[in-house]
C-alpha cells in the first residue's frame, strides 16, 4: 500500500536526479502540500502533480500542466482539480478562504496533495508524473508509461467511483 511518504521519497529522488534546486528561490522550490479542502488549493496557480489518497493509501497520481482557460489560464493544477471537486453547499462560507469543497460524488478519495512547479518549468510535471507512476504502485492508475519499475506491473483502472 503506497503512502504519501513513498511519494515524497520518490519525488526527492526525482528532484535529486533532474532538478538543480540551488538555482531557485526558496519560494519557488516545489514541495508536496496537503489540501484540507478549504479555501484555495495549494499550487492551484502552478503546473504540477497531484495525489489522491484514500484511508492513507495513495490510489491515484496525476498531473495538471495544461495552459487552462478562463480564470484557470496558466494554472494547470487548479484547472485539472476542478474536475474532482465541488463546492460543499452544506457548509456556506462568507469568504473564498472559508469555502469548503468535497470530492464530486463519483470519487472516493479522502485527501488530496499537490506538488507545483514554477510555470516556466511546467513540463517537469509530466516527467514527475511518469517517474512516480513507474515507482509507486497505485491501484487506480491505468497507464504506466515505460512499464513498471515498481515490480508489480499492476494497475486496476480508473479513479474509484462510488456505486
Amino acid at each position: 500500500m503506497p503512502t504519501m511518504d513513498d511519494v515524497r521519497r520518490e519525488t526527492q529522488e526525482f528532484i535529486r536526479r533532474h532538478w538543480d534546486i540551488s538555482k531557485l528561490d526558496t519560494e519557488e522550490s516545489p514541495i508536496w502540500c496537503e489540501y484540507g479542502l478549504t479555501g484555495t488549493c495549494p499550487n492551484e496557480d502552478r503546473p504540477g502533480c497531484y495525489a489522491l489518497v484514500e484511508g492513507g493509501e495513495v490510489t491515484y497520481i496525476g498531473s495538471g500542466a495544461s495552459q487552462g482557460h478562463g480564470i484557470y489560464e496558466g494554472c494547470g493544477l487548479g484547472h485539472r482539480l476542478n474536475g474532482y471537486l465541488q463546492y460543499d453547499r452544506t457548509q456556506p462560507a462568507a469568504t473564498l478562504a472559508d469555502r469548503r469543497y468535497k470530492p464530486k460524488p463519483q470519487y472516493t478519495f479522502t485527501s488530496l496533495h499537490t506538488f507545483g512547479f514554477p510555470r516556466v518549468y511546467g513540463y517537469m510535471a509530466l516527467a514527475l508524473e511518469s517517474f512516480l507512476l513507474n515507482r509507486v504502485p497505485t491501484s487506480d492508475n491505468k497507464h504506466r508509461p515505460g512499464g513498471s519499475l515498481s515490480g508489480t506491473g499492476k494497475a486496476s483502472g480508473k479513479v474509484k467511483v462510488n456505486g
